[in-house]
This record gives C-alpha cells, structure tokens and sequence, in this order.
C-alpha cells in the first residue's frame, strides 16, 4: 500500500496532462513527430523537373478543378487562402510574379489565366512540380511523362568569305555521275555542312591555318560504298581526309615529320573528290 506520508505528492491520472512540463513536452514530441512523418511523406513523392507543358495542366485541373483532366479555374479560392488555378499563397505568388506584378495582382486569382500560366512556368523552372506535392496522387501516378525531346542545336554556318580565307573545294560522284544535295562535313574547331550542287560539287571558306577534315555525312543512295579518293597515296583506301591545314602545304614537310599532316595533308585545298560505286 502507498505510504499515506507521500499521498499528497501524487498526481492523479486524469490530472497530468495539467502539468505544464508534461504538455510542453508532449506538444514537442507530436510537432517533431509531424515533421518527421511529412518529411516521410514528401521524401517519396518524386520531383519532375522536365517537361512542363505536360504538368501544367494536369496540376492545373487537380489543384482548382475535379481531377487531372479536368478544366482548370482560374478563379478558385480554398478555406486556407490558396488561389488561382495553380492555388498560389501568397507569398509563392509573391516570388513567382515578382513584387511589382503582386501589386497589380495581390493574389491568383486576380491575375488573368496567361499571368498565372506564366507565373507556374516561372515556379516550375525553379522546383519543379515540388510546390504540388500536396495533390501529387491526383495528377501524378500512372502519368509517367513522355520523354522530353530536346531540339538539336543548330548547325553552325561556315565562316564568311574573306580575303585571309581559304576556299576548300571538291566533288562527290556515285558510278561517275554527279550527285546533288550531299551532306558534306568539314570538321573544324566550328564544325559545319555543305551541301553538293547540281554537278555534286562542294565548296567552304577556311579560316587560313586551321585544321579540319572532309567527309561524306550522308545523301549517298543506298547500297553505294565509297570506291576511291585522291587522298595523297599513303590513305588512299580513307573514307575522308583527314589532318588537312587550310592555306598550308604539309605533306612530306621536314618540320612535320611526327605530326599527322606529315602523311595526310594535301599539297592544296582544292579537288577533295570521291568516288562511290556499288559494292
């Protein structure tokens, strides 16, 4: 039995959550419990940072309509003060549009669709589809993305003409006749296209002194493999030339003597001709 001495100093069940310890103690065990089970949750919803045009309207219709599908409203406004069709608070919309456009608009919901369209391009530029984690089982599973193409790079033009230029000329033939639009690769330090003309010749303006090479890319009909090149007699059998030096004779130099262009540098930069037959 309790000793009736102590019976004051103890507390009764009902009463301990009273104690101001205890409930300091137990409001700080479930915040940091909450934070662990968000971080929990958030740590397994993934971050799409590609593709937008495909996210936005997706996030759209689950944010401010009835599902992924769905039409968005642009007009929307939750319990919790969340606006627009992307529901933006405040101070996300604050960051998206930059301050003087929060002037103008203060919320969402009081900027027309294209400002809200362009303030989620902004956000999603920055993180992604992290800021819609919240509605993620609404637009994101089974919507796997298609993969984003990016567009090739333009191919550089050949240098201007001038007069410290070098013109590079020569022809490509297929069973002795001349063939139009070949693909013609002059691998440069900027590498670029041409293309043959109508009696299958080529031509491109090179920097004097620079390296570069000369090679069929494509355009060549099916079944026709490259038969013969007028490479200097060492390579006779290359696909292309190589080691070539715009303006400058190497060949059989003393001073190249360990260097590529020793065997591979034409005496000039013109009459670069190849040969196609079928195999």
């Amino acid at each position: 039995m309790p000793n009736p001495k102590n019976k004051a100093k103890l507390i009764k069940p009902t009463a301990r959550f009273n104690n101001p310890v205890v409930a300091l103690f137990m409001l700080v065990f479930v915040a940091i419990g909450g934070i662990y089970v968000l971080r929990s949750f958030a740590a397994g919803i993934p971050v799409y940072r590609t593709n937008p045009d495909y996210w936005r309207p997706r996030i759209a219709g689950c944010e401010s309509g009835s599902g992924p599908n769905s039409t968005p409203n642009y007009k929307a406004i939750n319990a919790s003060n969340h606006t627009g069709a992307y529901q933006y608070d405040t101070g996300t919309w604050r960051g998206a549009v930059g301050p003087e456009l929060a002037l103008v608009y203060p919320r969402a919901t009081d900027a027309p669709p294209e400002v809200q369209d362009k303030a989620f391009y902004s956000t999603f530029a920055r993180r992604g589809t992290q800021p819609w984690n919240a509605s993620y089982f609404c637009w994101g599973p089974g919507s796997e993305p298609p993969a984003e193409v990016t567009p090739a790079p333009p191919t550089p033009a050949p240098p201007a003409a001038s007069a410290t230029n070098v013109t590079v000329t020569g022809r490509v033939l297929v069973d002795n006749k001349p063939i139009k639009g070949a693909k013609v690769e002059f691998c440069t330090s900027n590498g670029f296209y041409v293309n043959t003309n109508d009696d299958g010749r080529f031509s491109a303006e090179i920097p004097k002194g620079d390296d570069y090479c000369v090679r069929v890319a494509s355009g060549i009909p099916a079944g026709y493999t490259l038969a013969q090149s007028n490479n200097n007699p060492e390579h006779a059998t290359a696909q292309s030339y190589e080691y070539q030096k715009a303006g400058e004779n190497l060949y059989h130099s003393f001073w190249q003597l360990f260097s590529a262009q020793f065997s591979w540098d034409r005496r000039d930069d013109s009459g670069f001709v190849f040969w196609y037959a079928k195999q």
